[in-house]
């Protein structure tokens, strides 16, 4: 399952490092006593799209999107649940539409571009 988060425009750059910036809002949105604290949530988030990249940080001329995936139903239920108590995020801004997002189709031969840069580690 996935939802498109829409946020709107932040008041100020979003440094480069904002991933784990977001990832701890992503987790308030969870809940303080939720059954994947500690765990491993089971869920990603991709990249802020529609950014320019300046010195101070990342741009926004519009608003911007980002994906949460998870196979999970009940984790993005939850995480709704608490986007709808509180929808700020840390960069001065909130999220104004959250789409669920269709199942993707899978062909026998299917190509795949990814949101989020995979680390691929080789065993000793």
């Amino acid at each position: 399952m996935r939802i498109l988060l829409q946020a709107t425009l932040p008041e100020r750059p979003i440094p480069y490092s904002y991933q784990y910036l977001l990832y701890q809002t992503i987790h308030s949105w969870l809940g303080p006593e939720n059954e994947w604290h500690g765990k491993h949530a089971g869920y990603t988030f991709g990249n802020l799209r529609g950014a320019r990249g300046l010195k101070s940080g990342l741009v926004f001329e519009e608003s911007f999107k980002f994906e949460i995936s998870s196979p999970q139903k009940s984790l993005l239920t939850t995480l709704i649940k608490g986007l709808e108590a509180n929808n700020t995020l840390p960069f001065g801004n909130e999220i104004k539409s959250v789409q669920l997002l269709e199942k993707p189709v899978f062909l026998p031969q299917t190509a795949f571009y990814i949101n989020t840069p995979i680390v691929l580690k080789k065993p000793r």
